[in-house]
């Protein structure tokens, strides 16, 4: 049923932002500033990658970010911390290219970091989403997120980050 669930939302999202029917769209770009949960960028990662973002009480809060990879890009890197506590309240994370290829997701651990994914579709330059979404409803979480965009021996690759919707 988590599944089911995880994959409506990403595909409503996809939807949404497939049809320009986002709240705030080009609203804001990547986050700079440092962790607030002490955490170390990957190897190769660079501070533009570095997102940071709150989802509000409702059952269906979504963030989408838009994320452009430049030549030579391999592969998309993901992740997501829970950066709520241990509240039984998950983040997890989609990552989706602009195909509509089927996406893959990851869930962090309560108050943990989530596995890195890399969308199974990504192996060319081009437009993905990335959305975030919780498990419950009526309370807020925050998270922050490293995106990457990566060439095939993992070095990072031109990557531009921007939020397209804000719940």
């Amino acid at each position: 049923m988590e599944t089911k669930k995880v994959l409506i939302v990403c595909a409503l999202a996809v939807l949404l932002v497939g049809f320009g029917i986002t709240s705030d769209v080009l609203a804001g770009e990547a986050e700079s500033e440092a962790s607030s949960s002490g955490r170390v960028a990957p190897e190769g990662a660079s501070a533009e990658v570095f997102v940071v973002g709150g989802l509000g009480a409702a059952a269906t809060a979504t963030d989408v970010w838009h994320v452009l990879c430049g030549a030579g890009t391999n592969h998309l890197a993901v992740d997501v911390a829970d950066n709520g506590g241990f509240d039984g309240v998950r983040i997890g994370v989609c990552g989706h290219d602009s195909g509509g290829n089927p996406a893959r997701c990851t869930i962090a651990p309560d108050g943990g970091v989530s596995v890195f994914i890399d969308p199974a579709s990504s192996d060319l330059p081009g437009a993905y989403y990335v959305t975030f979404f919780k498990s419950v409803s009526g309370t807020a979480e925050n998270y922050d997120s490293f995106i990457q965009c990566h060439n095939a021996a993992h070095g990072s690759v031109s990557t531009t980050v921007v939020l397209v919707q804000n719940q």
